[in-house]
C-alpha cells in the first residue's frame, strides 16, 4: 500500500498482528473463522490473493507481521508476564503464541513464517554459529560490573542479562520462533502476582489453595495446547514446514 492514498494502511501488518490473537477469543469477529467450509476465512482469502498477486510481497507481509509477534514474545520471561511493547503487540504469553497459531491456519503463510531465518539456529559448521551475543541494553561497561559485583557476592548474573553463543540452549531460546513459545512456562521465583494469590494462608482452607494451583495448571495446559496446535499448523502446510520443524526439534535435544 501506498502511505499517502491509504492513511491508514501505514501500519497494514501491525493491525493484521493484533487481529491474530483477538480470533482465537471471539469467533463472531474472528478474521481465521471457516464461515462457508475449508479455507473460507477472510484470512485464508486474503494470503490467497496476496500470494496471488506478489509472492514476494506475500513473504514480506507474514515476515513482518510475524516479527511484530515474536518481538513481543521475546520480552516474555514466564506465562505470568504481560508483553507491553511502545508502538507494538501487546497481550501475554498465551495470545501471542495463539496469534503465531492462527498465522498458520493458512498452509501458504505457515510455509513462509517456516522460511524465516529465525526460525532455525544456524548451521553448525557456520561461521555465525559461534558469534557471542549480548542481550540488547546491556553495555559492556553495566556486563563488566554485573560481573564483578556478581564475583564479590557468589552470585550469577541474571539470565537475561547474559551474553549467549548464538548456536546454543540460549540462542535457542532467544532466537527462533518455536524456542520463543516453547520455553515459556511458570517463572522459577514468582512474582508478586503469583504470591498475592496464596496472601494468608492460615486463614485459607485447603481447597481454596488446590483451586489456585488448579488455575495455574489449567494456564500452563492452555499454553502447551496452543504450542501443539502452532507445531501441527506447521507440519501439515507441507514437506519444506515439516522438515524445517523437524530440524528445530532436533536442535531442542
Amino acid at each position: 500500500m501506498v502511505p499517502d492514498l491509504f492513511e491508514l494502511g501505514n501500519n497494514a501488518t501491525l493491525q493484521l498482528a493484533k487481529c491474530l490473537p483477538a480470533a482465537s477469543i471471539d469467533p463472531v469477529s474472528s478474521i481465521t473463522f471457516d464461515v462457508l467450509g475449508k479455507n473460507s476465512s477472510f484470512y485464508c482469502r486474503l494470503c490467497e490473493e496476496l500470494h496471488s498477486q506478489d509472492a514476494e510481497a506475500f513473504a514480506s507481509v507474514i515476515g513482518e507481521v510475524a516479527k511484530h509477534i515474536t518481538d513481543s514474545l521475546n520480552k516474555l520471561n514466564s506465562l505470568m508476564d504481560e508483553g507491553s511493547v511502545s508502538g507494538g503487540m501487546p497481550g501475554n504469553a498465551l495470545l501471542l503464541t495463539s496469534a503465531l497459531r492462527e498465522l498458520c491456519t493458512s498452509k501458504k503463510a505457515a510455509a513462509e513464517l517456516a522460511k524465516m531465518p529465525s526460525f532455525l539456529l544456524p548451521p553448525a559448521n557456520a561461521p555465525t554459529a559461534s558469534e557471542r551475543v549480548t542481550p540488547s541494553g546491556a553495555m559492556d561497561s553495566q556486563m563488566a560490573l554485573l560481573r564483578t559485583l556478581g564475583s564479590i557476592s557468589g552470585q550469577r548474573l541474571p539470565a537475561d542479562s547474559q551474553s549467549y553463543v548464538r548456536r546454543s540452549g540460549r540462542g535457542l531460546e532467544k532466537e527462533t520462533i518455536l524456542g520463543l513459545v516453547l520455553r515459556l512456562g511458570m517463572p522459577r521465583e514468582p512474582p508478586g502476582s503469583v504470591l498475592s494469590s496464596f496472601s494468608n494462608p492460615y486463614t485459607r482452607t485447603k481447597n481454596d489453595i488446590d483451586q489456585t494451583l488448579d488455575g495455574f495448571r489449567r494456564q500452563l495446559d492452555l499454553h502447551q495446547g496452543r504450542c501443539h496446535e502452532l507445531v501441527k499448523g506447521l507440519i501439515v502446510a507441507g514437506e519444506e514446514p515439516r522438515k524445517k520443524v523437524s530440524s528445530c526439534l532436533e536442535d531442542l535435544l
